[in-house]
């Protein structure tokens, strides 16, 4: 039997307190481990994402309240279990590299182990990181623009829109109508 056997998956809260790590307040507030106990509205959550039957998280509370790093703990948590495609959707085209430079890169580089997978297989496979994509063995962080000229076939595993207040009318509601009628297998959106 132990052949069959596979490990337990962790919750993400589970994965979060024994994978992240910040070393110093440009990134978070409070250096050291992530623990939850300072982010306690995070719980429910974390919860609903280890939930397989849930598809849509909506996280609407207070501004600098880590509802951004909620969207980058879901999607390395993904990555980093079950390789594929993570699409970060953000409202302006403009904004995509400062996304990277401010948001995602400090985040997955306290996030050892998934950010040595993403160095090993750039290494591995000779490839040239993309200002808008970060590849791992199996899958990918990509972020996007909300424009329609963004918009091209992709298929994807986790939908991730933060500021969501700032995209064009119409266009979250479209991304999702679109995932629904192009997707056997739905993803979770966040």
């Amino acid at each position: 039997f132990k052949a069959y056997y596979k490990e337990p998956k962790m919750t993400h809260e589970q994965w979060a307190e024994n994978k992240i790590y910040f070393p110093s307040q440009d990134v978070s507030p409070v250096t050291g481990p992530f623990q939850v106990k300072y982010s306690p509205h995070l719980r429910l959550p974390f919860k609903l994402l280890d939930r397989p039957e849930v598809e849509d998280i909506f996280a609407k509370w207070a501004s600098q309240s880590a509802k951004s790093l909620l969207l980058m703990i879901a999607g390395a948590y993904k990555l980093d279990n079950e390789p594929g495609t993570i699409l970060y959707r953000e409202p302006m085209k403009e904004d995509v590299a400062k996304v990277w430079t401010v948001k995602i890169d400090p985040v997955l580089k306290c996030i050892k182990d998934l950010w040595q997978k993403f160095e090993d297989y750039t290494a591995t496979e000779g490839i040239r990181t993309k200002d808008a994509i970060k590849q791992l063995a199996g899958g990918a962080w990509v972020v996007s623009g909300s424009s329609v000229k963004e918009r091209k076939s992709l298929s994807i595993m986790m939908l991730l829109l933060d500021e969501m207040g700032e995209f064009d009318s119409g266009a979250t509601e479209e991304a999702s109508e679109r995932l629904k009628a192009y997707s056997i297998f739905f993803p979770k959106r966040i």
